[in-house]
């Protein structure tokens, strides 16, 4: 498997997001995370306006490489 895939394929990754982690090296350790915590990053950037996406990947980025789980907004 690919690291930018997910081992769920019910969890639908917007495919900016892929790219990052892949990009970042990020992958496996995406992988590693809860699922319900993968759920939140993919929910969190499908909701979000296209502009707010390329801040939103990078904070992601962030906290998947020091192994936190995403924050819901305005937390």
């Amino acid at each position: 498997m690919a690291e930018s895939e997910s081992e769920h394929p019910d969890l639908d990754l917007p495919a900016d997001f892929r790219r990052a982690l892949a990009a970042q090296g990020l992958g496996l350790d995406f992988e590693t995370l809860p699922l319900s915590s993968r759920r939140r990053y993919s929910d969190l950037l499908k909701q979000s306006p296209d502009g707010d996406r390329a801040a939103l990947i990078a904070g992601a980025m962030e906290t998947i490489r020091a192994h936190q789980d995403p924050k819901a907004p305005g937390q």
